[in-house]
């Protein structure tokens, strides 16, 4: 398997203005891609709702290792393949010394359930 060969891509939404609130369009949200990525699973975890109906969840976590300055931000949304996972985390890591290791790091959140 080749690293750094994934696709990810990312959902924008427009924004707009209800009683002075910023309200996400996802109906109008725009795409764009991010190649050369490497996706790792980081965690999955079964959730069980108490209550008067018990539901079971599956909570799954992805690991993106985006390259360095990838247009993304928490308040986008992802598609990996072809599932629609939250951004809960993004961080741009640029190298101490030269840029071989310069990279975005991304958190992607999924429930299913």
């Amino acid at each position: 398997m080749a690293l750094h060969a994934e696709t990810l891509t990312v959902l924008r939404p427009q924004w707009t203005v209800q009683r002075g609130d910023r309200i996400a369009d996802w109906a109008a949200a725009t795409a764009h891609d991010i190649p050369r990525c490497e996706v790792q699973p980081q965690s999955v975890t079964e959730v069980t709702s108490t209550g008067a109906v018990t539901r079971q969840a599956v909570a799954r976590e992805l690991r993106v290792f985006a390259p360095a300055g990838a247009d993304i931000d928490e308040h986008d949304r992802a598609r990996y393949r072809g599932e629609l996972y939250e951004v809960t985390s993004v961080a741009h890591w640029d190298a101490p010394v030269g840029r071989l290791l310069a990279h975005t790091d991304v958190t992607l959140h999924r429930i299913e359930g």
